[in-house]
């Protein structure tokens, strides 16, 4: 601050020595720059001085200066100016000034492009100076000094220019007006006003738009072929193709420019998956006979009952599916006859016609409906049960009624007891079946198409189609049944009985099978069935049921031999787990035989 005061004080003692100096307090010092103006190539330009001063007209020998950085331009008036001063304007302009519409005459001649732009200052002999940062070119604005302070413009506004020389003329000059576009200079001094404005709103600015008034053209815009319209502006984009060198032209209807031998009216050639023809109308995979299948893979599209994926019928000379794989006449396992020599089942060897009937088999043998497989009706067995049913219980024994849609009675006979053995030879007939369960029997798990039936006499027995009642297991219950014993199961029909199935219980102590087996094996995951071995798992099974924990099946699959698999109490088979019930199991695992046999003469259960 101080060294900045030290200068000003001496400029002050300098200019103070000089006015002192000077006849009349005469002097020059006491204009201030008012107005500038350049044109975009420089040769056009001015600037307008004013001061409120009289005695200001001794400018000659004074310098104006124009600075841009280190680049000076510097103009030396020829003369002083006329007198009074107070109150008048000075007017310095290039020689083209004068002669344009609209001018003025100029005080004072300046050279060419004597003003730098856009930036620059300017400078009256150091005693008044203007710092422009854009100086308006578009050929109508200047920039005029707003205020002074005497030693520098400190405020500028952009607007229509006015020049005034002394003798008060002043005008104004048009030399285009506006932003001179694509020049990449701010020519108005307007950041607001585009150099390269796009008025389509395109994307692509008029500088390099071929129509900026068309916001369906720009360049690299794709051409559209036939409308006569330079979409893309490039010249050399032809608007009209004819890239293939045929006879037809993109707009004379080639669909594909690309393929000499594609233009319309040529011959459609079928399955190649090319418009020949330029006609979307002709198929080029015509399907002649509507069955769903084009004629490049139909191998007869004459015939919509030939076509690939279609079912072969045998034996009947035609190539069905459209493939030559599939025999017409096949013989497939070997025999003598093939199918269309009468083979019923062309999978079976053992199956043809002539072949000896086997009765009770199921298979037509002969390939003679009229041969029966059963004729007396006693071929219609029961099958075991399926797994987990086949395992031994001690309550109940489970098979397949199996009797192919026939009404058939069930008999059940008792072939071995060792508890019991004036027992054997006895017969029970299988009741209907239940659709719940006395509380007075341990219940299995019923799962879909599984039933559970009583035994009785036979005035009680049921006489049914079981396959329609929905068994396709059955789990025959009832005092009769009892552990370490054998049954056998029958189907009668007509008075008729079938051969027997075998289904025995638990076997007794000593033949490695044990009455008190209720459950099988707990690995952690899920409980297997009863597995005949009554083991230390089927007395503790029984102890936790008693104290009130539950044998369930923990994930799907598993199985268990009875829901109330712990209630063996002979006497009271409650489907209630006590202390009686524990004990009785606790002595199986011992090893102790059966204690309680099928019903007494009042036909209570054990």
């Amino acid at each position: 601050m101080k060294k900045h005061s030290s200068v000003v004080t001496v400029a002050m003692v300098a200019i103070s020595s000089f006015l002192l100096s000077s006849p009349a307090l005469a002097t020059f010092h006491l204009w201030n720059i008012n107005e500038i103006y350049s044109n975009a190539d420089g040769t056009v330009q001015y600037i307008e001085l004013f001061t409120t001063f009289n005695n200001q007209q001794f400018t000659a020998g004074t310098t104006i200066r124009a600075s841009q950085g280190a680049s000076n331009n510097n103009f030396v008036f020829p003369g002083n100016t006329p007198a009074p001063t107070g109150g008048h304007h000075l007017l310095l302009a290039t020689a083209d000034f004068a002669s344009l519409p609209g001018a003025v005459t100029p005080d004072f001649t300046l050279p060419d492009g004597f003003l730098f732009t856009p930036d620059g200052i300017v400078n009256y002999i150091g005693a008044n100076s203007l710092t422009y940062g854009c100086l308006p070119t578009d050929g109508v604005l200047s920039l005029h000094c707003d205020a002074n302070n005497g030693i520098m413009c400190t405020a500028t506004s952009v607007a229509v220019n006015s020049p005034t020389n002394y003798a008060g003329a002043s005008g104004s000059i048009v030399l285009g007006g506006g932003e001179i576009l694509c020049d990449s200079i701010d020519n108005d001094c307007d950041p607001g006003t585009e150099d390269d404005p796009d008025n389509d709103n395109d994307g692509v600015g008029v500088c390099t738009d071929c129509d900026d008034a068309d916001p369906n053209r720009f360049p690299g815009n794709p051409e559209v072929f036939c409308n006569g319209i330079d979409e893309d502006c490039d010249a050399g984009t032809v608007d009209d193709p004819n890239a293939d060198g045929d006879e037809f032209s993109v707009c004379n209807g080639d669909c594909d420019d690309g393929n000499a031998a594609v233009f319309p009216g040529n011959a459609e050639t079928l399955c190649n998956s090319i418009d020949d023809d330029c006609d979307p109308g002709t198929e080029d995979d015509p399907d002649n006979d509507n069955d769903g299948v084009g004629v490049c893979t139909d191998c007869d599209d004459g015939n919509s009952a030939v076509f690939p994926g279609n079912v072969e019928t045998t034996c009947n000379g035609i190539d069905d599916d459209c493939d030559p794989g599939t025999l017409d006449d096949p013989n497939a396992d070997g025999d003598a006859f093939s199918l269309c020599n009468g083979d019923c089942d062309d999978g079976n060897a053992a199956v043809f016609p002539g072949n000896v009937e086997t009765t009770c088999n199921g298979v037509d043998d002969d390939c003679d409906p009229n041969t029966l497989d059963d004729p007396d009706n006693d071929c219609v067995n029961p099958l075991p049960a399926d797994p987990p049913n086949d395992r031994l219980k001690n309550r109940y024994i489970s098979f397949k009624p199996n009797n192919g849609g026939q009404l058939v009675k069930l008999k059940v006979t008792l072939t071995a007891s060792l508890p019991h053995p004036s027992k054997v030879g006895d017969f029970w007939w299988v009741q209907a079946p239940l659709v719940s369960v006395p509380t007075q029997f341990p219940k299995p798990l019923v799962g879909p198409g599984e039933c559970v039936a009583l035994l009785g006499p036979e005035n009680t027995a049921a006489e049914i189609d079981w396959d329609d009642a929905g068994c396709l297991t059955l789990h025959v219950t009832g005092c009769p049944i009892e552990p370490t014993s054998g049954y056998e199961v029958r189907t009668v029909v007509g008075g008729n009985e079938s051969t027997a199935l075998t289904v025995p219980t638990a076997l007794q102590p000593g033949s490695g099978r044990f009455w008190g087996d209720t459950v099988g094996f707990f690995d952690g995951v899920e409980w297997t069935a009863a597995q005949g071995v009554s083991n230390i798992t089927d007395a503790v099974v029984a102890i936790n049921t008693w104290q009130g924990g539950q044998v369930v099946a923990p994930v799907p699959g598993s199985t268990i031999a009875h829901l109330s698999i712990a209630d063996v109490e002979p006497g009271n088979i409650n489907t209630v787990v006590n202390f009686a019930d524990v004990l009785i199991l606790i002595r199986a695992f011992q090893g102790s035989m059966y204690p309680f046999g099928p019903a007494d003469a009042d036909g209570n259960c054990p």
